[in-house]
Parts: C-alpha cells; sequence; structure tokens
C-alpha cells in the first residue's frame, strides 16, 4: 500500500509541476492570507461550551456542509450526522513548513469503473452504523475500521486524512477531524469518505477544483500551516502511518 501510495504522489507530482505555476499560486495558501470558509447552512464555530457541531452534509467549514450545534453525540448520529471535532490537534500555532502535494478533486466517483462498487462496499463495512463513544471510539477509530476493510477486503487504494480547521483571525484550531480516501489508479484524483455516514465528502474547502496538502512519506507538519484556506490537510496510508508522522490521536 505505501509504495503505491509513493508511487502515485511521485507521478502526480511530475504531472502537476508540467503544468502552470499559477495553478500553485492558486492552491497554496500563505499563513498570512486566506479565510475561514463559512458554510451558510451551519452555526459559527463559537458555540455553546459542552456542545458540539454535527454535520449531516460535508463537514464544517466548506461552503456546501449543513452542520447544527448539539450537546448529545448520540442525536447527531440519529439524525445521520458526523461529530466534527473527534480527534486531539497539535496545539502550537507557530508557522511550520512542508512539503506540500497538489491534487486535483473535479472527480466524479460514477466516471470510474473502479469506484462503480464502492458506496455498496462502504455500507457492506458497516462502519457508519457502529456507535459512536467519544475517545474511545470516535472519528478516528471510524476512519481506521473503514480504511482497513476497503484496503484489506475489498482491494482499494485506501488511506486516512487528517485536517484541522483554524480561526481566521487568531489562527488557533478550532477542530480537528478524520477522513478516509480512495486514489483513483491513473486518474491522479481521489474521492473522500466520511466513515460515520458513509458518504462522499468534500476537502476542496475553496471550490477551485485543487487542494493541497501534506503527504506520506513527510512527517506531520506540527503548527499553522494551511493546505487549504485556514485548513491543515494531511494523508498516510492508514493510522498507524499517520501517528509514527506525528498526527495527534486519541
Amino acid at each position: 500500500m505505501k509504495s503505491h501510495i509513493i508511487q502515485w504522489f511521485s507521478v502526480l507530482l511530475f504531472v502537476m509541476l508540467m503544468m502552470s505555476s499559477l495553478v500553485f499560486a492558486q492552491t497554496v495558501i500563505s499563513p498570512s492570507g486566506g479565510r475561514m470558509p463559512t458554510a451558510t447552512t451551519s452555526p459559527p464555530l463559537t458555540h455553546a461550551p459542552g456542545s458540539t457541531v454535527c454535520c449531516t452534509q460535508g463537514v464544517y467549514g466548506h461552503p456546501d456542509a449543513t452542520c447544527f450545534s448539539t450537546i448529545n453525540a448520540q442525536q447527531c448520529r440519529l439524525q445521520g450526522g458526523a461529530i466534527q471535532h473527534c480527534t486531539p490537534f497539535d496545539n502550537d500555532t507557530s508557522v511550520s513548513s512542508g512539503t506540500l502535494i497538489p491534487i486535483p478533486v473535479g472527480v466524479n466517483p460514477e466516471d470510474h469503473p473502479s469506484l462503480a462498487t464502492l458506496p455498496q462496499d462502504i455500507a457492506e463495512s458497516g462502519v457508519a452504523s457502529m456507535t459512536y463513544t467519544p475517545v474511545t471510539n470516535d472519528c478516528d477509530d471510524f476512519a481506521t475500521d473503514l480504511e482497513q476493510f476497503l484496503e484489506w477486503q475489498k482491494g482499494y487504494n485506501a488511506g486516512y486524512a487528517h485536517f484541522v480547521v483554524y480561526d481566521e483571525i487568531t489562527q488557533e484550531p478550532l477542530y480537528a477531524h478524520t477522513a478516509v480516501t480512495v486514489l483513483i489508479d491513473g486518474a491522479l484524483g481521489a474521492v473522500f469518505i466520511e466513515p460515520q455516514t458513509g458518504r462522499y465528502i468534500s476537502l476542496d474547502f475553496d471550490d477551485n477544483l485543487f487542494f493541497t496538502v501534506f503527504a506520506s512519506p513527510f512527517p506531520y507538519i506540527q503548527g499553522y500551516w494551511p493546505t487549504e484556506p485556514n485548513v491543515k490537510i494531511s494523508f498516510y496510508d492508514n493510522q498507524a502511518f499517520a501517528n509514527a508522522a506525528g498526527v495527534p490521536s486519541d
């Protein structure tokens, strides 16, 4: 799996280096710039103490997300939603740097025969119906279970994604979340799955059809270094590789 991801990213880097530098100007966000993408259907992240944000569509901060505030994780799950702040983040707000890899995300899973049965395979895993328990069985556990099922049982080139959303003004971390990636061989693209719901999600927070990530085999970058506007996204082969690289988890 690791060699597949490294090979995939090597091809991707070669192709992207051949593209206009304008693409990089659009996708690599300066730590001093950017904005917190606001979901118009979502409450502000400064929700009441003791409550959490639940999204029934997308992820919080994405323009297309549908989210609400709740004090009960099970209420979120009963409404078919995903708890957003569900894994630790690093508290270092200093500016870091690292190797960014651009990913094209204008990919329709229905256009790729290799993904034809992916929705059924996700449902077969049963992960989305698991009981959510903070810390002991939350989003990183859901992501690991789904990634392993898709990789080991179904043969997909699956991986583990961790992302942190930052406050636009203070640059302090607001929440951290995990998702599952499935790379499309030969298509130079990827799809992303919310393991708590089993639905496709977008991590293209500025809707420009590209985003950048930190990825295996590079170490996790501590501190504020957004790869999308005020969002830091990291890709790894699995949670074990992510943890070894320094990604926080519980």
